[in-house]
């Protein structure tokens, strides 16, 4: 569920940063609900096991990554979406000229 509300919409990088810190207190919080250290920043978390982290998914890649996909399909596909997308918004203009609502 979450993969999709991510793949619909862009949220904030502050919502992205709550969600992280909301990650890291799961790793680090003791069992009685104290906190302990952060040994390793989320950021090292989330670096490859080659480059000693854990290999856990950024969220901020990840939704980098679906509108980069998004962005994809609105270029090269001929579905519906992308032609009501393309209609709506860039009737008169190239994509990458469109400013944002």
């Amino acid at each position: 569920m979450s993969i999709y509300l991510l793949s619909a919409m862009n949220p904030p990088v502050s919502v992205i940063n709550q969600l992280h810190s909301i990650f890291a207190k799961f790793y680090w919080v003791n069992t009685t609900g104290a906190k302990n250290k952060h040994w390793v920043s989320w950021d090292k978390m989330c670096l490859p096991k080659k480059e000693r982290g854990l290999s856990f998914r950024s969220i901020q890649d990840v939704s980098k990554a679906l509108v980069a996909k998004l962005w994809w399909i609105f270029r090269v596909s001929t579905s519906l979406w992308s032609a009501y997308m393309w209609n709506k918004y860039c009737k008169k203009f190239h994509p990458i000229l469109v400013q944002g609502r």
